[in-house]
């Protein structure tokens, strides 16, 4: 976050924003204008001139949270929450003058999504790891008292993945594994569907943008080469379910059959009628499409992009929803009429049949919600979701936006430790060469190499992601989708030049219990050998495992020899310049300074701790002492 004060041009277009939202509002409920004044007059003085790392005014981020929220219709409360929801973390505010302003309702939303590294908080001395767990912890018992809390933590999400396309990659990743890991899981428990879909859609967009590329493009190109079939089946539906009884020239030219057969289309039953709300095609997400194809294929490269064809990918969604609870009477007392429905000739083609005909019925594999599968003449198919309103709403809100709506599931016990256990599933995932690999949701790249080999596991060193030239560690968990590239020290032709980096810290890096195994049972016949490894962060934000005991000289080193030969000092975590003798600590961000010429000296065979950097030196002095 960085400071400076709103232009006037700046503060005139995000008050033209807020009123907008406010006419927003009124387009589906009375808009508490007394209540959002409050919360927006409060969030834009605490706000005042902090800006965005896109360097846009930070009241610019609550503005578009509410935004996000009004277009779910939600109600003011929650939009007012939206407004504040970060004043307690980023501003000097305290949760009681929140409460005096704005109410208890509202305050306890805000209170619900804010992480524990507030300023009034007390968590200041903490590692931001076990800071950011405890987070976990809160929001996932906060949101179990007050599940309407779960809607401005996901307006937010969405506002920052919408953010992130130019921010570093492992940033990237760490921000797409907590939504998936925690997020995710709590709106699949409150039934938010529509929510688990958008999110989905994003995070695949960010961390395999590769991925999503293709599965875009091939979808696009079905929807044009079919796009007379899909308006010939949209006519048909609605003709069918919403034309007037009365009007019989309207009904006979949609049924007139030139192929001879003597079937008459009923009249749409008097009953039905007023009790059908809509019958919406809906394009598929990108994400739903991805999670349908991934089980069957098991070379991306080779598979995927013949994989995008009409027999596979269900072009649309279609929602028929009514009233009451008798959706599928509704549906299949006209359903005969559409697998008979002709379309007239007209000017460019002649009459032809639709065929709309059930081949088969599934579940959705993000949500879980069950759909009948239909293909029409042209072979196109299309997922049909049958509703009535209350699951209608439910599917896009999640059962919490009434409230104290009580139907939202309470999430499995939290581990302290782990907030996320309980949520697990499996995962697809894809090495270098394409070849598919299933795992357990939440498992690591860790994991992943040791399903690939025990070697490849007990040498790994760190691994790359769908593509990108940054490297993560090997605690970075893997998502849906996900290419990874391994590199380890495991040489399989010759394994007695294996180098072996296996340490006591791996155990908490894994989730399968084969890792386990494998980590303990080298442990137990290496344990002199295992030196246990910290974790630091680099001036570029990469986050690199060196030995317990380690130097900043030794960290310069692991970065390059030639960084490593011309160290002059470094800086811990932005304090004053320190000397190559200091020793590193867990989660320290170290910035290395060099000069333009070599200062190495024999001294600094005394200050390193690890074989590579003695080594290094060892043959720099024999190269310089030879010359």
């Amino acid at each position: 976050m960085t400071f400076k004060k709103a232009t006037p041009e700046e503060r005139k277009a995000y008050l033209q924003d807020y009123h907008a939202l406010i006419r927003k509002i009124r387009t589906y409920t009375n808009a508490d204008t007394e209540l959002l004044g409050k919360a927006w007059r409060l969030a834009e003085k605490r706000h005042d001139g902090q800006r965005r790392k896109n360097n846009v005014p930070y009241i610019t981020h609550p503005l578009a949270v509410a935004h996000f929220l009004a277009d779910l219709r939600l109600e003011n409360e929650i939009i007012a929450a939206a407004l504040l929801h970060d004043v307690l973390e980023d501003t000097p505010t305290s949760l009681a003058e929140l409460e005096d302003l704005v109410g208890s309702d509202v305050a306890g939303l805000v209170q619900a999504v804010t992480n524990l590294d507030g300023p009034l908080q007390g968590y200041e001395t903490m590692q931001k790891e076990d800071v950011d767990v405890l987070s976990d912890v809160h929001l996932v018992e906060a949101i179990t008292n007050n599940p309407q809390a779960l809607y401005v933590k996901v307006g937010d999400r969405v506002h920052n993945l919408s953010d992130m396309e130019h921010m570093p990659y492992h940033k990237v990743i760490k921000k797409i594994e907590h939504t998936e890991v925690v997020l995710i899981p709590l709106l699949q428990l409150a039934g938010a569907y529509r929510l688990i879909e958008i999110l989905e859609e994003m995070c695949l967009h960010l961390g395999n943008s590769e991925c999503f590329r293709i599965i875009e493009q091939g979808y696009q190109k079905l929807l044009a080469q079919n796009s007379g079939a899909v308006n010939d089946v949209q006519k048909i539906l609605s003709d069918i379910y919403f034309a007037d009884p009365r009007n019989t020239e309207e009904v006979s030219s949609v049924y007139a059959d030139p192929f001879g057969s003597s079937h008459r289309a009923a009249e749409q039953p008097r009953k039905w009628k007023g009790h059908i709300l809509h019958c919406s095609f809906t394009r598929r997400y990108i994400a739903s499409i991805n999670h349908d194809l991934s089980p069957g294929i098991t070379n991306i490269f080779m598979e995927l992009p013949a994989s995008i064809t009409k027999d596979k990918v269900p072009l649309y969604d279609i929602y028929f929803v009514t009233k009451e609870e008798d959706t599928e009477d509704i549906f299949f007392d006209r359903y005969p009429d559409l697998y008979r429905a002709v379309i007239p000739a007209d000017e460019r083609f002649l009459a032809r049949r639709i065929n709309l005909t059930i081949i088969g019925s599934g579940k959705d594999s993000l949500t879980g919600i069950p759909f009948y599968l239909l293909q029409d003449s042209c072979s196109v198919r299309y997922r049909l979701f049958l509703e009535n309103e209350q699951q209608y709403k439910d599917r896009i809100h999640g059962s919490i936006y009434r409230r104290k709506d009580e139907r939202m599931r309470r999430p499995p016990v939290t581990d302290r430790a782990d907030p996320t256990a309980g949520f697990d599933k499996q995962i697809h995932v894809y090495l270098a060469d394409g070849t598919l690999e299933v795992l357990q949701a939440g498992s690591t790249v860790l994991d992943l190499a040791f399903r690939i080999h025990e070697d490849v596991g007990l040498c790994a060193k760190h691994a790359f992601l769908n593509g990108n030239d940054s490297p993560v560690p090997l605690h970075t968990r893997l998502n849906d989708g996900d290419k990874v590239r391994i590199i380890t020290e495991a040489d399989k032709d010759h394994p007695e030049n294996n180098h072996f980096n296996a340490t006591i810290r791996w155990v908490e890096y894994v989730h399968s219990r084969d890792a386990i195994r494998s980590i303990s049972r080298y442990l137990e016949k290496h344990m002199e050998d295992a030196w246990t490894k910290i974790r630091v962060f680099g001036g570029d934000g990469v986050a690199r495992e060196i030995q317990t005991g380690a130097t900043v000289l030794d960290y310069a080193f692991m970065l390059s020899a030639r960084t490593g030969l011309r160290f002059r000092a470094a800086r811990i975590n932005q304090s004053g310049e320190v000397g190559p003798e200091t020793i590193l600590s867990y989660d320290d961000k170290v910035y290395i300074l060099t000069d333009e010429k070599e200062n190495a000296c024999f001294n600094w065979l005394r200050i390193v701790r690890t074989r590579h950097a003695r080594e290094v030196l060892a043959s720099y002095f024999e190269k310089k002492y030879q010359e």
